[in-house]
């Protein structure tokens, strides 16, 4: 154990505003906008001494690390359109999107003598990574509400974004948010398309049977990693290796079945058997990882799971 890391002070404001209007008696649209503001700083305690009994970091870069200025802002924005006929169609649309308007984290690259740090150092941004989603469902009920069948149907899309490059900086704590020399960089998109359909059935007065099954079509593109060897003394870059990542593609489907059975009121039995898929997100695929002032590329070819 040779100290704490991570004392963390900070400050955030959140602001959110929701509106609604009603079109119609059945027909409502909502817009909802909220806003996040971050300001935080990161300090370190050692626990070593020297042999004078003086705090030291001993060299441990580790240090460094945990010891930052960070900025945040984020956006975020969604829009619905929801019918409620209580009839025998119903649909909701419902559009979001999340911006990281400004992210930057500022950090020393390593440790001087005593407890000190270097002026060179690092600024890590994220602004520029967003994803937006888009949902249309809709639901038919052939004999109006309460009877025997329920049909619901919908389509997803979705788009995630990330730009995250770290910048060298000779003077960490002032200057500007971006330099021309370049640590790391990961940036990447997935995108996402899925068809669903699902039935709820009341065959019996007692017993219900769902059906579904969901399409997914799923990309990730555009990916870029690079990554330096540096002076581990004084942060100067020696080396500069980058890659564009392989585009990869991949179509899943994902059935379900529950059926229920419910004699009283007080009881319900369900028996359910269900397979789903879960694919990569774009920080697994393209964000690279720093261990100890050391930066490693993620694996661009992940699978999805199932």
């Amino acid at each position: 154990m040779l100290g704490a890391s991570g004392l963390l002070h900070t400050e955030q404001t959140n602001a959110k505003g929701k509106f609604a209007l009603d079109i119609t008696p059945w027909l409502r649209a909502t817009y909802t906008v909220g806003f996040w503001n971050n300001n935080q700083q990161s300090r370190v305690q050692t626990y070593l001494r020297d042999t004078a009994g003086n705090p030291t970091y001993a060299g441990q870069s580790g240090f460094a690390t945990g010891y930052y200025n960070q900025t945040q802002q984020n956006l975020a924005n969604a829009l619905s359109l929801k019918s409620d006929t209580r009839g025998v169609y119903d649909f909701d649309l419902v559009l979001t999107r999340f911006d990281y308007l400004k992210d930057i984290q500022r950090n020393p690259y390593t440790v001087t003598t005593g407890t000190g740090f270097t002026d060179v150092g690092k600024i890590t941004r994220l602004d520029g990574t967003n994803w937006t989603t888009f949902d249309a469902k809709g639901i038919w009920r052939p004999a109006g509400p309460g009877g025997a069948h329920e049909v619901s149907f919908g389509y997803h899309a979705d788009e995630y974004v990330l730009n995250n490059p770290t910048y060298r900086t000779t003077s960490w704590n002032t200057g500007p948010d971006a330099t021309n020399e370049l640590y790391a960089v990961g940036s990447g998109k997935t995108q996402t398309q899925a068809l669903w359909l699902q039935d709820a059935w009341r065959f019996a007065p007692l017993w219900k049977l769902t059906l579904g099954g969901r399409l997914e079509n799923w990309k990730a593109f555009d990916g870029f990693n690079l990554n330096t060897s540096q002076n581990s003394t004084t942060g100067a870059i020696t080396a500069t290796s980058a890659v564009n990542q392989p585009t990869l593609n991949a179509t899943r489907f994902s059935p379900k079945a529950s059926v229920a059975f419910e004699p009283t009121k007080e009881w319900l039995v369900t028996g359910s058997f269900g397979v789903a898929n879960r694919f990569p997100t774009v920080t697994e695929l393209y964000q690279n990882i720093t261990v100890n002032n050391v930066v490693f590329f993620p694996n661009p070819n992940l699978k999805p799971e199932t």
